[in-house]
């Protein structure tokens, strides 16, 4: 044995590059053994299928696994209505033409809800070099998993507004729905337009306590499109029915930056609107940047729902000032007069403050979680294809969906066999496989990449003798 590895360090110029050679080799050889499974799983699938089935071609395909790239040949079956199937790609859950297996497809689309497309590839090409893809392979992936959710959305779209029937539900109940939604800016790129709006919605319970002063939301629910006002409203509201009984909901307040889009949610989803307290706050600052003690004030009125109070701080306000603060002034009154409605405190609408109540204003950072950071910052700019793909990808990976997208959609199998059965053939035909692995060659020393260093450090590991 201490013969074998002197002989192993002696091939090797510097031990640095020793763990990726055995690394490199160990996957050689399970690629290797992975190829003769699957052929021999298709071989027992053949033995096992509907005999209806019949073989057409026997043709390659190229997959990548955890281990790496695998090139095996697979039967292709024609049915009796001349459709083509391939029943091992069907019992693999492997896709049209895509080369990620399920599990490479689901890591690869979560990594890419977080980062940009090349940084996705280079992090892929770094820590799992064998199994890596390129950023077009991603970015067509994120299509790929996306199309099928929006072409059902849009299809439930028309079942509703044709039928009037609303999708099934689990019926929840609940005292108060809380809804917030917000707008973010993203720059477009091949378009005639130069930016685009990503609506961003959430709805929740209510508030848990997670430390002094620290607070999570509850039962939230995230949406995002790429859509108009009345569209955005449709996709959210058809999302809150299948959660919850609506017209069975208590208290529904819909809170926001007083948009007309978003104030549009009242008249569909009913409730009442709440202007978002930061959205509130901040604009009686920037106007009031040099009476700064009547902020308080002007808040606390408007809290109360006393608009008159407020306005007349105000005009007295305005008296008092000249130039831009003036025009800022003026522009906070009809702001906050276009929102009369959304001013008062909701908690106080019931009769009084309930303690196990918060304010809103739980959307801004919602926004950058769920779409400013992977859309907006960096740079980035999108085509409106692209946009709206990722914007319907970062809401399913906020839903925790990514594992339901991609998933195979299985066919109908017509094989007749269990998992168990399938098990038990292979155990039975290992015995034979790894002894063809003691006469088994390595591609690599002989394909176009032989002259690499990693490739002759093989050819020197594959002529050492391990006989001690």
């Amino acid at each position: 044995m201490e013969k074998s590895i002197e002989e192993i360090t002696n091939n090797l110029k510097s031990g640095e590059g020793l763990s990726g050679v055995i690394v490199e080799m160990s996957l050689e050889v399970a690629r290797n053994f992975c190829k003769q499974l699957l052929e021999l799983l298709d071989q027992h699938i053949f033995l096992m299928r509907d005999k209806s089935l019949k073989v057409e071609h026997i043709r390659s395909r190229w997959v990548i696994f955890t281990l790496g790239g695998v090139r095996f040949k697979r039967r292709q079956y024609i049915d009796q209505e001349g459709r083509r199937r391939y029943l091992l790609d069907e019992y693999l859950g492997l896709e049209g033409k895509s080369p990620l297996t399920p599990e490479i497809k689901e890591n690869s689309i979560f990594l890419t809800t977080l980062l940009p497309f090349m940084k996705c590839a280079e992090i892929m090409d770094r820590s799992l070099p064998q199994a890596a893809v390129s950023h077009t392979t991603l970015h067509r992936t994120v299509g790929q998993v996306t199309k099928p959710w929006l072409q059902a959305e849009e299809s439930r779209k028309r079942q509703l507004y044709e039928t009037g029937e609303l999708p099934r539900s689990e019926e929840g109940k609940v005292s108060h729905l809380l809804i917030e939604a917000d707008g973010v800016n993203i720059a477009l790129q091949r378009e005639e337009q130069r930016k685009a709006e990503i609506k961003v919605g959430i709805a929740y319970e209510g508030w848990a306590e997670v430390s002094k002063e620290r607070y999570r939301l509850t039962g939230k629910t995230s949406y995002c499109a790429l859509a108009s006002g009345s569209a955005f409203w449709e996709g959210f509201s058809m999302q809150l029915a299948t959660k919850y009984d609506l017209a069975r909901a208590e208290n529904i307040v819909i809170g926001g930056d007083g948009a007309r889009w978003v104030k549009d949610g009242v008249a569909l989803l009913g409730g009442c609107f709440q202007l978002d307290r930061f959205h509130l706050l901040r604009a009686l600052r920037r106007s009031l940047g040099w009476q700064t003690y009547l902020v308080e004030p002007i808040y606390n009125a408007c809290n109360e729902g006393n608009w008159s109070r407020a306005r007349t701080l105000l005009t007295q306000a305005l008296n008092q000032a000249s130039g831009v603060e003036r025009n800022e002034i003026q522009r906070v009154i009809r702001y906050l007069s276009d929102n009369v409605s959304g001013l008062m405190d909701y908690r106080l609408k019931e009769g009084g403050e309930c303690t196990h109540l918060r304010r809103t204003g739980a959307i801004e950072s919602n926004v950058d979680k769920l779409v400013a950071n992977r859309m907006k910052k960096k740079g980035m700019s999108w085509t409106i294809k692209g946009a709206r793909h990722m914007a319907c990808l970062l809401m399913l990976s906020a839903e925790r969906k990514l594992p339901e997208i991609c998933k195979p959609k299985r066919a109908k199998t017509t094989i007749i066999t269990s998992t168990k059965k399938a098990r038990r053939v292979l155990v039975k035909n290992i015995v034979e496989l790894e002894e063809k692995w003691l006469h088994g060659t390595i591609p690599a020393l002989y394909g176009p990449h032989q002259g690499r260093p990693w490739a002759k450090a093989l050819k020197h590991l594959s002529e050492v003798s391990f006989n001690g």
